[in-house]
C-alpha cells in the first residue's frame, strides 16, 4: 500500500515519537510511507537515517482551503491509496482532502479530545479504551472506532542494567532511589502533586532523588516550587531528551502523577518493559496499562497524601520493586508489543482500502 501519514505538530510529544516508530515498522513491513508534516526541525530529526520519505511544508498548523488543495496535489502525484492523520488539524485538512480525491481517511486520536475534529474522517483508531469511551460519548458510531494500543518496541526498551552515565551526568549518586517522571512540564501532568509528596517523604527521612524528564511552560514554577519546599538539591530537571530510554533506566521508580485526562501515556509502556515499577493516577488510559498491586500502583489524581504512602511503600521494599517490574515487562510482551499495534494497523489498513476499491 501507499500510504501518506499527516502530522501538524507544534512540539515533540508522544504522537509525534509514535508516527514515526510506526512509520518506520509499516516501511520495514513492505509497505510504502510518506509523512506529511509541517516545518519543524525536531520533527524531521525523528526520521534521520530511516527509509520513510518526510515531506515538509504545504501544510500549516491551521484549516486553509490551500492546505486541502497542496494536499489533493500530493495524494494524486504519489497515486496515495490511504491518508492515517495524528493530531486535530491534520485530521480536518485530511478528511476534506480524502473525500476530495476518493482516498479512504484514517484519524488517529492520541488523547481525550473534542471529537468534532475527527468525525469527518472514514475511521477512526483511538489509543486506548478510555479515548474510545471519550468519543463514542461525543457522538461518534462505536463501529467507526478502533481501539490499537500505540505500544513499545521491547526489545529497544529491554533492560540492560546500565545507569551509571545518566546519573553521572546528572549529579546523583548512584546508589541514591530515583524517582522519575518522565512529561511535558504542563500543570495537567501533575509534577507539583509530586513535589508535594516529595516534600512529605522528605520530613520523614526518605533520601530519595527525584528526575523531571521533559520541558514546558510549567519549568519556571515547578523550579521555584521545589525551592520553596527545601528540594532544590534533590530535584533534577533534566529538559527534553532523546536518550530517553537510557533516562528511564537510570531510574528505581517511574510515576505518571497526571490530574487531568491521558490517552495512553507511551512512558508507562517504556518504563514497564525496562522492568521499573509505576505509580500512576487511576485516570482514563491509565488503569488499562497498569495492573494495580501487579505491575505498580494506582493513586487518585491530585492527592499528594495518597501518592506518598504508596512513594515510601515501594521505596522501602526492593524486592517489591523488582517483581513488580518483571510483571510490567511480562505485561508489555503480551499486550503492548510495538508488533502487534504494527500488525493491527496495516490489518485496518487493508480493509479500508478494500472496501473502498468496492
Amino acid at each position: 500500500m501507499r500510504i501518506l501519514q499527516v502530522i501538524t505538530p507544534s512540539r515533540i510529544a508522544g504522537a509525534e515519537i509514535y508516527l514515526s516508530r510506526l512509520s518506520r515498522r509499516l516501511v520495514q513491513s513492505g509497505e510504502e510511507v510518506i509523512v506529511l508534516t509541517k516545518r519543524l526541525p525536531a520533527i524531521e530529526e525523528l526520521f534521520a537515517g530511516s527509509e520513510v520519505r518526510v515531506v515538509v511544508g504545504g501544510i500549516g498548523g491551521k484549516l486553509n482551503l490551500l492546505s486541502v488543495f497542496r494536499l489533493c496535489q500530493l495524494i494524486r502525484s504519489e497515486r496515495i491509496e490511504l491518508i492515517n492523520s495524528h493530531l486535530s488539524t491534520a485530521s480536518l485538512i485530511v478528511s476534506l482532502a480524502g473525500r476530495m480525491c476518493s482516498v479512504p481517511t484514517v484519524a488517529t486520536v492520541h488523547a481525550l479530545n473534542n471529537a468534532f475534529c475527527y468525525r469527518f474522517a472514514d475511521h477512526l483508531i483511538a489509543v486506548s479504551e478510555a479515548v474510545k469511551s471519550h468519543l463514542i460519548r461525543q457522538g461518534i458510531e462505536s463501529e467507526k472506532i478502533s481501539v490499537i494500543y500505540p505500544g513499545v518496541d521491547p526489545a529497544e526498551f529491554s533492560p540492560a542494567g546500565k545507569s551509571s552515565e545518566i546519573r553521572h551526568e546528572l549529579g546523583i549518586p548512584q546508589d541514591a532511589i530515583l524517582v522519575g517522571v518522565v512529561a511535558h512540564l504542563s500543570s495537567k501532568k501533575g509534577h507539583a502533586v509530586l513535589l508535594e509528596a516529595a516534600a512529605k517523604a522528605a520530613r520523614s527521612g526518605c533520601e530519595c532523588f527525584y528526575l523531571f524528564a521533559g520541558d514546558g511552560t510549567e519549568r519556571a514554577r515547578l523550579t521555584e516550587m521545589a525551592e520553596q519546599l527545601g528540594l532544590t538539591r534533590k530535584v533534577v530537571f533534566a529538559g527534553f531528551r532523546r536518550d530517553i530510554r537510557d533516562v528511564i533506566e537510570a531510574m528505581d521508580i517511574v510515576v505518571q502523577p497526571s490530574i487531568e485526562g491521558e490517552g495512553l501515556p507511551a512512558s508507562l509502556l517504556q518504563a514497564m518493559s525496562l522492568e521499573k515499577p509505576v505509580i500512576a493516577s487511576r485516570l482514563s488510559g491509565i488503569p488499562e496499562i497498569v495492573e494495580d498491586g501487579r505491575t505498580g500502583i494506582l493513586v487518585e489524581p491530585g492527592n499528594s497524601e495518597s501518592l506518598y504512602r504508596v512513594l515510601m511503600h515501594l521505596v522501602g521494599s526492593a524486592e517489591l520493586r523488582a517483581a513488580m517490574g518483571r510483571a510490567g515487562r511480562e505485561r508489555v510482551l503480551s499486550e503492548f508489543d510495538m508488533k502487534l499495534s504494527v500488525e493491527r494497523t496495516i490489518e485496518l489498513y487493508k480493509d479500508l482500502v478494500l472496501r473502498a476499491r468496492g
